[in-house]
């Protein structure tokens, strides 16, 4: 077949590039120009589309964007074709591929038994959109022997890679915001923490009360959101022991937060007489001590000011054990942590099966939610389609876990790390369906480091 000729122009800030009009059919060549763009975005995206040929084993491909005026498109990186370039007719306008590509969120497969392919290698093609924002900005080919499914997998992780993400619209904090939907079902659905969320005073300091795990760090994110408050958010989990100290940290604090922030106040229970009543005499005196939340996991309090626990105690709130929902709760509740993890992980259109659902709420979780996101997050990593795929874990597996994306005041460094590498090697596991020699190389550490990472952290 005998493709038709497309104009080459030249344009700013770029050395000499073919264009190609989309008429019939696009042709893609390679050109010594291609690896001169001065420009770090283009250099980055040919750099990325080059090691793919070796981390995915892909045997050719090429990257083509929308051209600044919208007519056509524009060849940016390639590798694996030869001086006369190759066309491909799956492509050509009267197929109707180009729009359909346009509409599906997957990638599109195309056999070498139905269209020419480059190479003779070569089993199918894998075509991934590419998007700029929301806008179908050209997409990527390559071609592989082998499987299809991961591949197509890979390439989509691939062409989002490439992509120009979205840019964040700014959006006032309201009970509709995704800011956490399992806090909003609990507090507006759960008879009893409903009713106590209704009585919360928002310019009096708050009391979270619950088991470790029930989600009180989350609820106080919440209602520092909903009640408008626009100043820093702070964490603190390790209160200074001296007297002196602690009145120069809370000093400290006060000038950080000003009247707009909150301050999350853990391990109530390990206070001392002395602490407790800095607390006290805190609350009583400063401006700001109604922005403070403490959080208390019900432990017995080996010393006790009694000022300071009346004080905190006039407005609060408690957080049930996930066990001790009725199963109805229960199962929608662990639905609502889903669509959170899902949404946190980028994973937002993923389905939970019924029988799955049904099983996770018969499950007893030793380690309340924090057991339940835990094992959803690992699930969710590893399924390879938009169905989350879950097998219930062994006794000998429940040790906690961090997974997804840690919270930015969160200060546990070592718990950070572990989440991070953690969701990376498990990307890496999904990109490479398991090969481990490929997946060392793309983090970039040796095979015995990663199977050593990779059973401290319950992967093996």
């Amino acid at each position: 077949m005998k493709s038709q000729e497309y104009s080459c122009e030249s344009f700013v800030g770029y050395p000499t590039i073919l264009r190609y009009v989309v008429d019939n059919m696009l042709k893609f060549k390679q050109f010594s120009s291609m690896h001169l763009y001065s420009g770090k975005k283009n250099k980055s995206k040919i750099e990325i589309l080059q090691e793919s040929q070796e981390l995915l084993g892909a045997i050719c491909g090429v990257l083509v964007e929308r051209s600044e005026d919208g007519s056509g498109f524009i060849e940016k990186a390639s590798f694996g074709y030869g001086e006369e370039g190759f066309f491909y007719s799956f492509l050509a306008r009267g197929k109707g591929n180009l729009e359909k590509l346009q509409e599906l969120e997957e990638p599109m497969v195309f056999q070498k038994t139905d269209f020419p392919l480059f190479s003779e290698r070569s089993d199918f093609a894998v075509v991934a959109k590419l998007r700029d924002g929301l806008q179908f900005n050209g997409f990527i080919i390559l071609e592989f022997d082998g499987k299809t499914e991961a591949r197509k997998f890979q390439s989509y992780l691939l062409a989002s890679f490439l992509s120009t993400p979205e840019k964040p619209k700014p959006q006032l904090a309201s009970e509709d915001s995704h800011i956490n939907s399992a806090v909003q079902w609990l507090v507006k659905n759960s008879p009893t923490v409903s009713l106590e969320f209704q009585n919360l005073q928002k310019d009096k300091p708050v009391l979270l009360v619950g088991e470790k795990g029930s989600g009180k760090k989350s609820l106080a994110r919440y209602l520092h959101k909903i009640w408008g408050r626009s100043g820093q958010w702070i964490w603190v989990d390790t209160i200074p022991e001296q007297v002196g100290k602690l009145e120069k940290a809370l000093s400290h604090w006060e000038e950080i937060l000003g009247q707009e922030g909150s301050i999350v106040l853990g391990n109530l229970a390990g206070l001392s007489l002395g602490q407790q009543r800095i607390f006290y005499e805190w609350l009583q005196n400063s401006s700001i001590a109604k922005n403070a939340f403490f959080i208390d996991q019900g432990l017995n309090k080996k010393e006790a000011y009694p000022g300071f626990w009346d004080l905190i105690s006039q407005n609060s709130i408690h957080l049930p054990n996930l066990d001790s929902l009725e199963k109805a709760e229960k199962s929608q509740m662990v639905l609502e942590v889903f669509k959170d993890l899902a949404y946190n992980l980028g994973k937002s259109e993923m389905e939970i099966p019924q029988d799955i659902l049904r099983k996770l709420t018969e499950k007893k979780w030793i380690g309340n939610f924090e057991e339940l996101k835990n094992s959803l997050g690992k699930a969710i990593w590893k399924s390879t389609s938009n169905v989350l795929n879950w097998d219930e874990e062994s006794p000998g597996e429940d040790k906690p876990v961090a997974i997804g994306i840690q919270d930015s005041d969160d200060l546990d460094l070592p718990k950070c790390v572990e989440a991070l590498e953690r969701q990376k090697i498990l990307l890496a596991e999904k990109i490479f369906a398991g090969n481990q020699l490929r997946m060392a190389k793309a983090l970039k550490i040796s095979r015995g480091a990663l199977q050593y990472k990779m059973k401290n952290l319950g992967l093996l």
